[in-house]
């Protein structure tokens, strides 16, 4: 199959387990894309969404799949054009008993996971194959659920960035071949994934790869989004600025004032679906802030404010 780039603007939110019991809060709301997550990979090659099983070890879609699927269905008659599926993600478990290792985030295992149910499993000999079980286990589930593609996110504490870069070259790798959109979701360690996006292009493919796109998370606290769309070789239309919870006024305001300062965005995310998941109104709301802000309309609010107004 093969995915293209939403048309217009691109109006992203994460959303987690809460989108299973409010996905129709999402309908006609003004978001265009949706970003499940997170999905974690287990020592068995199982993928598990948050704490829900969606594709055994052998490979079988489990029943929330289904139900993701039908759910999926119905946001596409809604506006939604594009949904993906973050891997990793932050959190963090704590220190084992036996002091082996200190605190480490989510991505840690599930990259070490992935690590070590591909490479050994002709990896290296058929790379991006769905006879590699791991990889077949990924097909499955999104071509089970109807999804466009995944968004990378690991954010290591344990491991080192460098350790899963080959994880995260591999796995981009897997899905732009498939014909699916990959998009990364860096959170600050910037030489990192430009070390990546390096990789990625080198890795002899036949043409020079990049991610479909970049979710910066940290750029409503001052990130360049100039500066990661050269870092990572995209334009900065590539480059997609992320908000945590923020007032509308202020996420309009912001995207407003890039635009036009003469920056080329094209898109902005909401992170997270789960914090506003049964306020259809603000939903919308935040959505219509994005959009306003993206045609770089800026709205008067006194006194001007990050935190959320009821």
């Amino acid at each position: 199959m093969s995915r293209s780039l939403p048309a217009g603007k691109n109006v992203v939110i994460y959303a987690g387990g809460s989108i299973i019991d409010h996905y129709k809060n999402l309908l006609d709301s003004g978001f265009t894309t949706v970003i499940l997550n997170s999905l974690h990979i287990h020592d068995d090659s199982s993928l598990w969404l948050n704490g829900t099983e969606v594709v055994d070890a052998s490979g079988k879609a489990q029943p929330v799949a289904t139900q993701l699927a039908e759910i999926i269905t119905e946001l596409r008659g809604g506006g939604i054009t594009t949904v993906l599926v973050s891997i990793g993600g932050g959190g963090s478990f704590n220190p084992n008993s036996s002091g082996i290792n200190g605190q480490h985030s989510v991505s840690d295992a599930d990259f070490k996971a992935f690590a070590a149910a591909y490479w050994p499993a002709n990896g290296m000999t058929d790379p991006l194959a769905t006879t590699v079980p791991i990889v077949n286990n990924f097909n499955v589930f999104i071509s089970t659920i109807g999804g466009d593609g995944i968004d990378l996110d690991p954010e290591p504490m344990f491991y080192t960035y460098g350790q899963l870069l080959s994880s995260t070259v591999a796995l981009t790798e897997w899905a732009l071949d498939a014909g699916m959109l990959a998009t990364w979701a860096p959170y600050t360690a910037q030489q990192s994934w430009q070390a990546y996006a390096l990789a990625l292009g080198q890795d002899g493919l036949g043409q020079p790869l990049t991610p479909s796109w970049v979710n910066v998370q940290t750029w409503s606290q001052g990130s360049d989004l100039q500066g990661w769309a050269t870092a990572i070789g995209v334009p900065i239309g590539s480059i997609i600025g992320g908000f945590y919870n923020y007032d509308p006024s202020y996420i309009q305001n912001t995207l407003a004032d890039a635009v036009q300062g003469g920056a080329q965005i094209t898109g902005a995310f909401y992170w997270n679906f789960d914090d506003i998941a049964s306020d259809a109104a603000r939903i919308a709301n935040v959505a219509n802030a994005i959009i306003a802000g993206l045609a770089g309309t800026s709205v008067s609010v006194s006194p001007p404010t990050a935190e959320y107004q009821d």
